[in-house]
């Protein structure tokens, strides 16, 4: 739980709504207009408040927790430092299956070569499917063997993402993701981690050297 709800709760102010709409209504045309636009109004997202799958205030205060959970440590570190916060936020899907969907794909082309191990079945057929359908090949490893993958890295130019649980799902081997960051930094290859069996309570893997971090919240983090 957050500390803002926890506190809320405290003061007796009850649990935020649960907004279950699909639109939003704009105060005029111009309103309208400019949210079309992407200009942020009040610390809004860019484009929420338009339709519910670009932003919705009950999805949007599950980001900030999530935010609080797994990135706020790395906006603090460069706070204290003086230095630029990084760019980084939470995106909300509609299922785990989704989020790894929408990473994949956002980060891979016709032709690419993907790096996994041992993964959820969903994950092994999506995998599957996008070699089939879109020549994206994975390369199956041992994640918990690093000269391995290295090995792999280093024979593939094409590599361009290495996908783990740690964690995994279901035998619980664990990965060393310091090493595995630093092998994928020198490789510019970006390390996506589904932390869904830690939950970012036990293990926060940007603090590990993480580049992406996807969460399914059917299991630990959803209680």
């Amino acid at each position: 739980m957050d500390a803002d709800l926890f506190h809320s709760l405290a003061a007796g102010k009850g649990l935020p709504p649960i907004h279950q709409v699909s639109t939003f209504p704009f105060h005029n045309v111009a309103d309208g207009a400019s949210r079309f636009l992407g200009v942020s109004k009040g610390g809004e997202r860019p484009y929420a408040r338009i339709y519910t799958r670009m932003g919705n205030p009950t999805t949007e205060h599950l980001e900030r927790v999530l935010f609080q959970l797994e990135c706020q440590h790395i906006i603090d570190k460069a706070l204290a430092a003086d230095e630029k916060t990084p760019t980084i936020g939470v995106l909300i899907c509609s299922s785990g299956m989704a989020a790894i969907s929408c990473t994949l794909l956002s980060l891979l082309q016709s032709g690419d070569e993907v790096i996994a191990g041992n993964v959820y079945g969903c994950t092994d057929s999506l995998l599957r499917s996008l070699e089939h359908k879109f020549g994206i090949k994975t390369h199956w490893v041992d994640m918990t063997d690093t000269a391995q993958v290295k090995a792999v890295l280093e024979a593939h130019p094409r590599v361009a993402a290495l996908f783990l649980e740690s964690p995994d799902n279901p035998t619980l081997a664990i990965s060393d993701l310091r090493e595995l960051s630093k092998l994928c930094e020198r490789h510019q290859v970006p390390l996506i981690v589904d932390n869904t069996f830690a939950s970012s309570y036990l293990q926060q893997p940007f603090r590990l050297g993480a580049d992406v971090v996807v969460h399914s919240m059917t299991k630990y983090i959803n209680g």
